[in-house]
């Protein structure tokens, strides 16, 4: 098992390699168009994962049912990414990437600090709302009559540039659009879809996505509290403060700089010999973030009194890749 197959959540895993002899690797920050129609979970997770070219994670979490849900998914204009994360959501599990691993699980198994809540990516809900406004304008001609919703996820991304990722129960309604505008904008498009499927429909992690309205949200995450009991309420203030990281750092130098940026504390790393890299994203409190990297063994952390300007020092330990 290679050092980045050896990631561990404190779950039970099991960990799969991933080839890419199917073809050239995407990148996950490259375009990565995918088509499965009614391919099983496990099978669409391999196909994309050898693509990426990256070793993939499945929480024991995933039962066998989940991994043999037919998926049903095109999109065009999707990066790696964000073609993981919607996989994932069509099957009803989380998917994230930390140190060129992707790790698969029940939403409620995964630290909250390495999902995406409620599909907003790391750059958060103004960066959502400033890329709509960006497009909602776009204009195309519309010509659906009672077209199934197989032909409007086909029409609207050659028509708008996104794509319509559909929920899978209301794809199950087989429910059938009528809309015939020769110059329909792409908000006008994304009402009219939310009234006729009876639907949330936005724009969500690079797609305009249509949920069954009042989704009710998965269950509370089983991982531990944020803040362990060595932070006391006077100093664990700092570590409440938001913070973002989108994409995998240089180094573990670069996550001190983020982490002593977002608190104001004093902030020191020590990196062993064999240390796993600093690729890993994610979005929450400092709090959520360091304790979401120690949950997957990356690192462990403590504050200690005595740093300068009367703040306690941040210590990170980084960890040795195989532990």
């Amino acid at each position: 098992m290679t050092a980045r197959g050896s990631v561990c959540l404190g779950l039970a895993l099991v960990v799969l390699g991933a080839s890419g002899a199917g073809g050239h690797a995407a990148g996950l920050d490259s375009p990565c168009p995918v088509e499965w129609q009614g391919l099983p979970f496990g099978d669409a997770l391999r196909e994309l994962a050898g693509r990426l070219d990256l070793p993939y994670v499945v929480d024991a979490s995933v039962s066998a049912e989940a991994a043999q849900t037919r998926i049903r998914l095109l999109a065009s204009h999707v990066d790696g990414r964000q073609a993981l994360r919607w996989l994932a959501r069509s099957a009803g599990l989380e998917a994230v990437v930390v140190d060129r691993t992707i790790l698969v699980a029940r939403g409620d198994r995964l630290p909250e600090a390495w999902k995406w809540r409620g599909g907003v990516p790391a750059r958060g809900r103004d960066g959502q709302e400033a890329a709509w406004a960006g497009m909602r304008g776009r204009v195309a001609a519309v010509d659906w009559v009672d077209a199934p919703l197989s032909v409007v996820v086909r029409d609207l991304p050659r028509s708008f540039g996104v794509d319509l990722v559909v929920h899978p129960d209301i794809l199950a309604k087989e429910v059938l659009i009528h809309l015939q505008q020769s110059a329909a904008t792409l908000e006008s498009v994304r009402d009219e879809l939310a009234r006729s499927l009876d639907a949330e429909v936005g724009y969500d992690d690079g797609v305009l996505w249509a949920r069954p309205a009042h989704l009710p949200q998965g269950p509370a995450g089983s991982a531990p509290a944020f803040i362990p009991e060595l932070i006391n309420a006077k100093t664990d203030q700092p570590l409440r403060r938001p913070v973002v990281i989108d994409r995998p750092l240089a180094d573990w130098q670069a996550f001190r700089g983020v982490v002593a940026r977002a608190t104001g504390l004093n902030c020191r790393v020590e990196v062993v010999a064999g240390a796993a890299s600093a690729g890993l994203e994610a979005r929450g409190s400092v709090g959520e973030v360091l304790e979401g990297a120690r949950l997957l063994g990356l690192m462990s952390y403590q504050l200690q009194a005595g740093g300068e300007k009367g703040l306690p020092t941040l210590l990170i330990q980084v960890r040795a890749a195989n532990r």
